[in-house]
């Protein structure tokens, strides 16, 4: 059985919005030693940039509140959630130095005005217009750059859908990897934020889950797309090869996908529990390949190519089928590919000489008809 390797290796692209993380960073650095809110707690060019807007006041609520609290170790733990919360790729990698800290972890009264000034600060201030003239860059121009950098046009996690990020409609989701409702003192680090397609972003995919820990609330070692990785090698085989008359029962067929280097397993499993990933290859296969839509696509592509004509035998059925693979499915660029290449290669590599004969010659009745 021929393996492929799969799954594109990212790269951040650099912005400079990154520097709104700084405002938070300052505040929290300086809060313990001061004894009034003041300008002093941010960075000077904040003052400036946001000075007509409610970031400020946003601020203040969680000054007041952490100032409210006489024990020295529950403002150490607010600070320290801070700091731990940004330090998305030590969290991932089960870095031992690092702690797990939530909001839920801190007392009560502090969390909501946490969650509203990190909520602003994504929503709004990055957003604001003397902000991004500051910087000269915006969230918009910054995914399309990703893409283009990274030369992609489908998702980078999935590789099911396309990514189009056009003006005139919703820009492309930017996930937050550590999930806002869990860590939203993660919320404008650009370490913590990438983009992927919606069905990624959304439930029942990763939605709002602690990547952090499995099932039984034990912490693993997650994935994280700017982590250098392997990859992974992904295969599709017919358990038994189907007849053209009956259509194909799942229970014919097998689906797998596997790290190329088995010290990544940890991270793999992580990778497709987080997407839903098993489930959604699975059913991709189901409903766009196995259904005989392959079959459609296939033919379509020879009847188009003036240069090609349906296979008279099983070395020009693959040869075909080599041309198919090689110019319709390319993994940063086409939709699916990640899962087509997998059944293309079983068909060249692995199918039997009887299924494939009577594949080619169904297709060659189809051409004369």
């Amino acid at each position: 059985m021929r393996r492929r390797k799969m799954i594109v290796q990212l790269r951040k692209t650099k912005t400079r919005l990154s520097i709104i993380n700084q405002i938070p960073k300052v505040f929290f650095f300086r809060i313990e030693n001061s004894t009034q809110f003041g300008n002093h707690l941010f960075p000077n060019w904040a003052n400036h940039i946001f000075a007509a807007t409610d970031l400020k006041d946003k601020f203040k609520d969680v000054y007041d509140e952490y100032k409210k609290y006489k024990s020295s170790t529950t403002r150490k733990l607010i600070r320290e959630t801070f700091f731990y919360n940004n330090q998305i790729k030590e969290l991932c990698e089960n870095d031992p130095t690092t702690k797990i800290i939530s909001i839920d972890n801190l007392p009560k009264r502090i969390q909501d005005p946490i969650k509203k000034l990190f909520l602003y600060l994504y929503k709004n201030a990055i957003n604001n217009n003397q902000f991004v003239g500051l910087v000269n860059d915006n969230v918009f121009d910054l995914i399309n750059r990703f893409k283009n950098e990274n030369g992609i046009e489908v998702c980078p996690l999935c590789g099911i859908e396309t990514i189009n990020n056009l003006r005139g409609q919703a820009r492309l989701p930017l996930d937050h990897w550590l999930c806002k409702k869990d860590f939203p003192m993660a919320a404008v680090n650009f370490k913590n934020l990438i983009p992927i397609c919606p069905s990624c972003n959304n439930s029942p995919a990763k939605g709002e889950k602690n990547i952090l820990i499995d099932s039984s609330q034990t912490r693993v070692k997650a994935f994280y797309p700017f982590q250098m990785h392997s990859g992974v090698e992904v295969s599709f085989s017919y358990i038994n090869e189907p007849s053209l008359k009956e259509p194909t029962k799942e229970e014919d067929w097998n689906f797998s996908i596997i790290p190329k280097d088995p010290v990544q397993q940890d991270i793999v499993d992580n990778w497709l529990s987080i997407l839903n990933l098993n489930v959604r290859y699975k059913d991709y296969l189901k409903q766009l390949i196995l259904n005989n839509l392959w079959e459609d696509s296939y033919k379509r592509y020879v009847d188009n190519d003036r240069l090609r004509n349906h296979a008279n035998s099983i070395a020009d059925f693959k040869l075909n089928l080599e041309d198919w693979r090689n110019t319709m499915f390319q993994l940063k660029k086409t939709s699916g590919a990640v899962v087509y290449i997998a059944f293309i290669n079983y068909l060249i590599h692995d199918a039997s000489d009887a299924y494939l004969a009577s594949l080619f010659q169904n297709f060659l009745r189809q051409s004369h008809n």
